[in-house]
């Protein structure tokens, strides 16, 4: 998250608990006026989402935001680039 911060984007981890939305994206934030979500997977675990998380990625999709799966730094970093780019 420090490297999305830095890139200038308000982001926040989501700690799962029984008061929260069950299969919420791991990172959450804002960036540049847009709403971005990042569930972060190992790499050989990327496509390893559950049912839940692809039906709360898909929500922020159709809401008009940015959900992807991520395995690094640099792949958050490149999707908050394109999220820009394509506005």
């Amino acid at each position: 998250m420090g490297a999305l911060r830095r890139k200038g984007a308000y982001c926040w981890k989501n700690h799962g608990s029984e008061y929260s939305i069950a299969g919420l994206p791991d990172i959450t934030g804002v960036y540049k006026g847009m709403f971005f979500a990042f569930e972060t997977k190992l790499p050989e675990k990327r496509s390893n989402t559950s049912p839940k998380q692809d039906r709360e990625m898909e929500k922020i999709r159709l809401a008009g935001g940015m959900a992807k799966v991520v395995c690094t730094i640099q792949e958050a970093e490149m999707y908050l680039d394109e999220l820009w780019l394509d506005r």
